[in-house]
């Protein structure tokens, strides 16, 4: 198998490599440490908070990545080289699975979780501010996937449920620790956790093309590095043995006293400010003799700040109400000035109040937006800025003529539009807030094509009754609460018998055809229709449907009309489909309704 370790592989090599140059480098650093040492002090108890990486070297076919550690560790020194410490790790790895023949990869995410117990052997004294240390335990790790499944071999519908592990563990290595204050410190930490290898519930070998498998008998050797803050407890000190007073040499004459007349005036340039602006506060001081120069301390409330410079330049992270006091030295005299006392203001950035009214607009209406926002004292001038992800943004006006919708269906269309408010003031801080306002879109009333009759004829076609029947009638079905208005013309050059009610019985047979209720005719109810003629009146636009010659649309004879006949056009019905809730279209003059009794008795029209 790939990489595959058997249960005897203790990695001595890496745990006597590291002893060894650790116990060399030791000596070192106790003597630097000691020599160091001007006060015996010491703490017996570390809590140290961790972070660094984790890596498994070699191959196999489920290897863990290397990724991300955190933990703790609580050390108590038992003894002056000596002590005992307890040490939590939490890491994530992905798992990299070879999948069979290879070299195909596959990755799950896992986590391991590490608790060990170590005897820690410390190369200078507890005293000592740098402690060189080697350490080694027993523990416990924790391997868990957090995907809880992998897909089996390829062709097959099988996947394998993961499970983690809990495994002994020997925990070895070695790091270093420096005490920075008698409370606080740093660490580095290099170690290797020896431990067996979590199989996941995989098989021990591949079950089939590209699928996943793991080994059984091996082990883990992960190395660590960290790094650490340590906050040390249980603080004590031991005064080492007072050396022989040597013989006191005979004390020196003093120096001779300058005469002086050291005066300190003034500390200029205090006032109030804004949290991150500037400040210099200046000294203003004299009397010293022309050969010698004055040395200057600052205090902030009362912590010492700056260096030896006449100008202080007030740290801009503070906040609050601040004392400064300058104290000047020169020719064996000091004198400190006054108080001066200022505030530092501070600063947050804005925040945003946003709503917008009315939230439900037609499309087409324009909205006033009038988002405010509130700073700090030292937010100076806040302007405002708009941003909607769908329509016009104008200034502070939302235009909603743009908003876009799906294609028309015949019913109202509605659309949230979210708008979003940005506060920006004059250093620089944002703010937002978002909004939502809901746009309609109401329905139109939408033309169909023209159905057109033979010179003198006021049948129904087949051509004109397919558009009847598939296309109007379906979307009339869709859209329970619309109408249609069917509008009748009629040639000014057609003569005969009974041609001033041509147009009239061209608009009752169409009806006929939508309402009869026998034979291809649908039963529409007549309460949905609505009716005009209007003779030779060719006012609106014609928009003539011929079904041609590649359809399969047969007709009587003398019934087929042809885009050759130029005078077909004016020979029609108009046809409104108006869906619920829309306007009636314009252009068109009021219609009747349908005469009822006379549509009754013709039937379903051949």
């Amino acid at each position: 198998m790939i990489g595959e370790k058997t249960k005897n592989s203790v990695p001595w090599r890496g745990i006597l490599a590291l002893a060894a140059m650790l116990l060399l480098v030791m000596p070192v650093f106790g003597q630097t440490a000691k020599s160091s040492n001007a006060v015996e002090e010491y703490s017996t108890f570390d809590l140290s908070i961790n972070g660094g990486w984790q890596w498994f070297p070699g191959t196999k076919a489920a290897k863990l990545d290397s990724g991300p550690i955190v933990g703790a560790r609580f050390d108590y020194d038992f003894a002056s080289h000596f002590g005992w410490e307890v040490g939590y790790i939490f890491g994530r790895n992905d798992v990299l699975l070879t999948l069979f023949p290879g070299p195909i990869i596959t990755t799950f995410d896992a986590h391991s979780n590490q608790l060990a117990t170590n005897i820690m052997v410390y190369a200078t004294r507890r005293e000592s501010r740098m402690r060189p240390f080697v350490t080694i335990g027993p523990g416990a790790v924790w391997f868990d996937p957090v995907s809880k499944t992998v897909p089996g071999p390829q062709g097959s519908n099988s996947v394998y449920n993961l499970k983690g592990r809990v495994s002994p563990a020997l925990v070895y290595g070695g790091g270093l620790k420096i005490g920075i204050t008698s409370q606080f410190g740093v660490r580095f930490d290099a170690r290797g956790v020896w431990t067996q290898t979590p199989h996941w519930n995989l098989p021990d070998v591949s079950m089939g093309p590209l699928g996943p498998y793991s080994p059984r008998r091996t082990t883990e050797n992960a190395w660590q590095t960290t790094m650490g803050i340590v906050f040390r407890f249980g603080g004590r000190s031991e005064a080492p043995a007072p050396a022989p007073a040597p013989t006191p040499a005979p004390a020196p004459p003093p120096p001779p006293r300058v005469t002086t007349n050291l005066v300190v005036d003034s500390v200029r340039g205090a006032h109030d400010i804004c949290q991150g602006d500037s400040l210099t506060l200046q000294a203003v001081a004299s009397g010293w003799p022309s050969d010698q120069s004055p040395t200057y301390s600052w205090t902030l409330n009362g912590e010492p700040v700056g260096g030896n410079s006449s100008s202080l330049n007030v740290p801009a992270s503070r906040s609050g109400r601040q004392e400064a006091v300058v104290r000047v030295s020169a020719g064996g005299d000091t004198k400190s000035s006054q108080a001066v006392t200022f505030n530092i203001r501070p600063y947050a950035p804005p925040t945003v109040d946003f709503t917008i009214s009315p939230s439900t607009i037609t499309r087409g209406t324009k909205v006033p937006l009038n988002a405010t926002a509130r700073g700090s004292d030292c937010s100076g001038a806040i302007t405002i800025t708009y941003s909607a992800d769908d329509g016009t943004i104008d200034g502070s006006t939302f235009d909603s003529t743009t908003v876009s919708f799906g294609a028309a269906t015949g019913r109202v269309q509605t659309k949230t539009v979210n708008i979003t408010a940005t506060a920006r003031d004059e250093k620089g801080g944002t703010g937002s807030a978002r909004a939502s306002v809901v746009v309609t879109q109401t329905p139109e009333a939408r033309r169909l094509d023209d159905i057109v009759f033979g010179s003198g004829n006021a049948r129904v076609n087949n051509c004109a009754k397919r558009l009847l029947l598939e296309e109007l009638t379906g979307l009339l079905r869709d859209n329970p609460g619309s109408k249609v208005i069917l509008v009748g013309h009629r040639d000014s050059q057609e003569k005969g018998p009974g041609i001033a009610t041509l147009d009239r019985r061209r608009v009752l047979n169409a009806v006929a055809v939508l309402s009869a209720g026998t034979g291809i005719c649908p039963s529409l109810d007549l309460s949905r229709v609505q009716v005009d003629w209007v003779g030779t009146d060719q006012a609106s636009a014609t928009r003539p449907s011929f079904c041609g010659t590649s359809t399969t649309v047969k007709e009587r004879k003398g019934q087929e009309i042809t885009e050759s006949d130029s005078r077909a056009q004016y020979r029609r019905v108009e046809i409104w489909f108006v869906p619920a809730g829309a306007a009636m279209p314009s252009g068109v003059r009021p219609p009747k309704e349908v005469p009822a009794a006379e549509v009754k008795k013709l039937g379903c029209p051949k």
